[in-house]
């Protein structure tokens, strides 16, 4: 099962090179492709080391893979995959175990390579990075696809996504120690592929997508709105709304202040630049650029720098096979 799997690295003469671009502040720079391309993913960094999980070979294909990137080693390893296949999943992590949560899996019956369509999922998988092995947990109270999901005080909070054919509101809570789900309250607005980050005790929810109130629309809205929940009151407050709508996109904290990178605007217009939100002034300002474009990736800080893997470069049909670092400013 642990196989490493060596990896494309630049050498020599161009390790030099890059090393001294890495060092000017807010560039990104090309990384070693990922051993297995795919969007839909969730990722999470631990002990060091960045953990890509499921994800999709294209809307009808689903994956369970997981693999693991060790910097010191400059190599991929691959791990016990996840029980069920799945793309379009969140994960948090809790200590030395990350949860999965949600996604699209296959419809029963069908056939392997079949173009049929997939169907949302209230699975919760959790994986021991240290026992390298699985635990199913208890359902949500009903399928997800794409919420906001985030960790405040050991308990796991999911918000919103698709449920069906139409995004939820509610908000559950989820208590590890007890394996239980409840009922919390609602937010705003219903979207999924939005992002969410934790810091100082509350969860910042970022953008997303919901469906157009004219069913003739099918490109549905893109949500600059940002939110931020506070889950000892219970409020789920608005701040300022980020400079350009965007969806399918990651929000990572680093010194304070939240980056928010890649992902879709509106007419599905991939997003380059990195738009930085600082809680204490409740103010945006854009500073860099990722190198390529991505929807639908994994992404986490590693040696205090961004990472990010896989994705989407075209929805659905042309996938990201780079991993990329990204010196914050």
């Amino acid at each position: 099962m642990n196989k490493a799997v060596p990896v494309k690295c630049l050498l020599l003469t161009a390790l030099v090179f890059l090393a001294a671009v890495e060092k000017s502040r807010g560039a990104d720079t090309p990384g070693c492709d990922v051993p297995t391309a795919r969007g839909g993913c969730a990722g999470e960094v631990i002990d060091g080391k960045f953990y890509m999980i499921g994800g999709g070979l294209s809307a009808y294909t689903h994956l369970n893979v997981v693999e693991r990137y060790d910097p010191a080693r400059h190599t991929w390893q691959t791990l016990a995959p996840m029980p069920t296949r799945r793309s379009n999943v969140v994960s948090v992590k809790l200590g030395t175990v990350i949860y999965v949560v949600g996604g699209l899996v296959d419809p029963p019956g069908k056939i392997e390579g079949e173009k049929k369509g997939s169907l949302p999922t209230a699975t919760v998988e959790a994986y021991d990075t240290v026992q390298d092995r699985w635990t199913r947990k208890a359902d949500m109270p009903f399928p997800r696809v794409k919420p906001f999901v985030g960790v405040v005080d050991g308990k796991i909070y999911v918000l919103g996504g698709r449920r069906a054919d139409s995004n939820t509101t509610s908000i559950i809570e989820y208590d590890p120690s007890r394996d239980q789900w409840t009922e919390k309250g609602v937010i705003p607005i219903g979207v999924r592929h939005g992002a969410t980050c934790a810091m100082d005790g509350k969860l910042y929810l970022t953008g997303g997508w919901s469906p157009a109130d004219d069913p003739k629309n099918k490109k549905g809205r893109f949500h600059a709105e940002s939110f931020v929940y506070d889950p000892r009151t219970g409020v789920c407050s608005p701040v300022a709304a980020m400079p350009v709508p965007r969806a399918a996109h990651a929000i990572i904290p680093i010194n304070g202040q939240l980056h928010v990178m890649g992902g879709v605007t509106t007419g599905k217009a991939f997003v380059t630049a990195v738009d930085v939100y600082d809680p204490a002034s409740d103010r945006w300002t854009t500073t860099g650029q990722i190198a390529t474009p991505r929807a639908m990736f994994a992404g986490g800080v590693m040696e205090g720098r961004v990472h990010l893997a896989g994705g989407w470069t075209a929805l659905y049909k042309t996938l990201n096979t780079t991993f990329e670092k990204y010196t914050p400013r």
